[in-house]
């Protein structure tokens, strides 16, 4: 959605799903992680935008996220 001209609003929900093994913290996992994404960007043409999302579900302890802030380049076609 772009509300004024040049800025971009985004909303995106993620489900993945996580299968990871961790030979040197002798750890196995597998979940299911939800994300929510609020994001802003810029747009430099109508094509392409740059910006960042937040991810609201963010969980410190169980995300493979390193971090809430993800970086984003949008290209349309």
């Amino acid at each position: 959605y772009t509300p004024v001209k040049k800025i971009l609003t985004s909303l995106e929900f993620s489900e993945m799903h996580v299968n990871r093994n961790l030979q040197f913290a002798n750890t196995k996992d597998n979940f299911w992680e939800s994300a929510l994404f609020v994001g802003l960007g810029y747009q430099l043409t109508t094509k392409i935008a740059f910006g960042a999302k937040y991810n609201v579900l963010y969980n410190k302890n169980k995300s493979i996220y390193n971090s809430p802030v993800i970086p984003f380049v949008n290209i349309n076609f």
